[in-house]
């Protein structure tokens, strides 16, 4: 099924030795063709850098950058230089869980990755078309293997930078592969004034100073992608979890162990609870960790981000809670004293006190009803 987009290639336009045939797809930052290598006679699938908000088509072939927006030029030419990056990274080393580069080109102002082409569909896709949920083995049959995938991209230096169903892509014989590495977009995010993410399954330290990125970053978003396979809609943002967890100690996603009870095996849902902990320190440091305790190889070192430990806050550059809270004792010490020095008062005006009675006693109900409160707010942890 082809797609349309009035930027992209018309169909029988010459790149190289290959020939547009359609559009597969098409995102923010490029469009994906089909095209057929005239020389072999073999489809391929043609990756077009094009971030859609730097620039566009000049009505022809040529991809020029948006002369009136602010650093336009100089984002754009940025992230071309890593699109380029990747597909020579990528075109090193073949593995059957990641798309498999053949070549990479410049043409038309812009820059080309010519990919092998499968018929299937994304999990993203398969999942709409099949109640927006899966069951733990069928999840186990996707994840483990684009977790070997995973690793062995990490093993070459690189990272994903936007895992998520979408990007996983499933051939005809179920097999699983990644696909659409974002590095780019992630490289704009780190230059320019932009935020190119995925919300929802994007980690805290993709956002702009806010931690260093590593596989542990992949591995959050792998977490998420089997958190939105077990709900059925995405994650909460990792932004909006942080700021919460942060303010007032508790975070607003609700807990895979909650979502998949009795469902799914405690285990499995604690290994998504594992990597999607919002500090990164917390997580399984690389996607090997993660499978081996997906497949009870390992043990799961999880410290859920909802009962906030210290050492992850300590680690986000917030002030640590001393565990042992000895402001809480403080705190009583204070109120202690203000109902003492109450009643001492009492005491010593009582007959003042029966004589203006039926005045005051309005004021002291809202004063008891402040009392109230402000003892159940110091009973807080």
């Amino acid at each position: 099924m082809s797609a349309f987009h009035k930027n992209a290639l018309p169909c029988g336009e010459q790149l190289a030795e290959y020939q547009i045939e359609s559009v597969l797809g098409y995102g923010g930052f490029g469009i994906t063709y089909l095209a057929t290598d005239t020389s072999l006679g073999a489809n391929v699938a043609i990756k077009e850098y094009l971030p859609h908000d730097l620039a566009s088509r000049d009505g022809q072939t040529q991809i020029v950058p948006d002369l009136d927006a602010r650093d336009a030029v100089r984002d754009y030419h940025w992230g071309l230089k890593r699109f380029l990056q990747e597909a020579q990274a990528l075109a090193k080393f073949k593995h059957r869980n990641i798309v498999r580069v053949l070549r990479f080109m410049e043409a038309n102002g812009t820059a080309y990755m010519v990919m092998e082409y499968e018929e299937g569909q994304s999990l993203g896709q398969y999942l709409r078309l099949h109640g927006n949920r899966l069951d733990e083995s069928e999840m186990l049959k996707i994840y483990l293997p684009i977790l070997n995938g995973l690793q062995a991209v990490h093993e070459a230096g690189l990272l994903h930078l936007d895992i998520k169903p979408d990007n996983i892509y499933l051939r005809e014989d179920g097999s699983p592969m990644l696909i659409d590495f974002g590095s780019a977009r992630q490289a704009l995010s780190g230059h320019g004034s932009r935020t190119v993410l995925t919300p929802g399954y994007a980690p805290i330290e993709q956002y702009p100073d806010k931690g260093k990125q590593g596989p542990w970053t992949d591995v959050y978003a792998v977490g998420a992608s089997l958190y939105r396979c077990i709900k059925g809609k995405r994650p909460t943002e990792s932004l909006e979890r942080y700021q919460m967890i942060l303010k007032i100690q508790t975070d607003p996603m609700t807990p895979a162990s909650h979502i998949g009870k009795g469902k799914y095996q405690d285990r499995f849902l604690s290994c998504v609870e594992w990597a999607m902990q919002c500090f990164p320190t917390d997580r399984p440091q690389s996607a090997r960790a993660l499978q081996d305790a997906l497949i009870g190889k390992s043990s799961i070192t999880n410290k859920s981000s909802l009962a906030v430990n210290e050492a992850s806050v300590e680690k986000s550059g917030t002030k640590k809670r001393n565990t042992h809270k000895p402001w809480k004792t403080i705190k009583w010490l204070v109120v202690l004293s203000l109902l003492g020095g109450g009643a001492g008062a009492a005491y010593y005006y009582w007959p003042e006190i029966q004589q203006h009675w039926p005045q005051w006693r309005v004021q002291l109900e809202q004063w008891q009803e402040g009392a109230k409160r402000i003892i159940e707010y110091l009973s807080k942890d």
